[in-house]
């Protein structure tokens, strides 16, 4: 007896190797991209993350640098989408506050674009030292990942140490301080 094949039976098998090689194919094509992929890391202590020349826009459209020469800087990286950002204000503020007596700097990057950014933006402490990147440039070109996150830079602009996510310690300022005058 010859057992004849059912041709729709042949056609729904070509099908399923079709789509399921097509299916591989695109998942090691994924998997390639993957490993391969251009990925920055975040920075760690000690490493140059700004220069004397990298000034970017505040909320008035003026250029600031970022690093300022005579002194350390806390730079703050923040969007008005993030809860804990809009929930971190008066911490920032006490930060920027105690460590302005220190002789650091504060400046805080916030990534988003909207109404609600503008306003956040004025909320923090020294609104004209805000610098403003509604494309996310700048935070990509540092290497900055996680908001909300505090970097204190030295004055030649190499990375001092990072608190991300930051520590809900009411003795920040102080450790901050302290890190500011051994890395002056």
């Amino acid at each position: 007896m010859v057992a004849l094949v059912n041709p729709r039976k042949r056609s729904t098998r070509a099908l399923r190797v079709l789509l399921w090689g097509g299916l591989g194919a695109w998942a090691l094509w994924l998997g390639i991209f993957y490993v391969t992929r251009n990925v920055r890391r975040a920075p760690r202590a000690g490493e140059q993350i700004l220069t004397r020349r990298l000034v970017a826009s505040n909320l008035d459209g003026r250029g600031i640098p970022l690093l300022p020469g005579d002194s350390p800087v806390v730079v703050l990286a923040a969007t008005s989408e993030c809860a804990a950002c809009r929930l971190g204000v008066p911490r920032y503020q006490e930060i920027a506050r105690r460590l302005s007596a220190e002789g650091v700097a504060f400046r805080a990057i916030v990534g988003s674009d909207s109404v609600a950014a503008r306003q956040f933006s004025r909320l923090l402490p020294e609104p004209g030292s805000v610098v403003w990147d509604p494309e996310q440039k700048l935070f990509r070109s540092l290497g900055m990942h996680v908001v909300p996150s505090l970097y204190l830079v030295g004055r030649d602009g190499r990375l001092l140490q990072s608190w991300t996510p930051l520590p809900s310690d009411d003795r920040m300022p102080e450790a901050i301080a302290r890190v500011a005058r051994r890395g002056r």
